[in-house]
């Protein structure tokens, strides 16, 4: 059963607001793209989102939150 809006890839993945676009089952990290552009990307460990700042936002997994981490 999809659990994330419909449009979207079958894989299950989500990063803040971010659902994955990619097919369920896919190798390689996770991404959540829009018309013509990514979104995010992100795996269990790092993560990357355009946010507001040129060149985007990084963050860490500690393993029970995601925080922002340097560039």
């Amino acid at each position: 059963m999809k659990t994330h809006p419909v449009g979207v890839g079958d894989c299950p993945a989500v990063f803040g607001a971010y659902f994955c676009t990619r097919d369920d089952g896919h190798d390689g990290s996770h991404m959540a793209a829009g018309i013509g552009e990514v979104l995010a990307v992100w795996d269990s460990e790092l993560a990357w989102c355009n946010g507001d700042r040129e060149g985007g936002l990084w963050f860490g997994n500690t393993g029970r939150e995601w925080v922002e981490v340097a560039e």
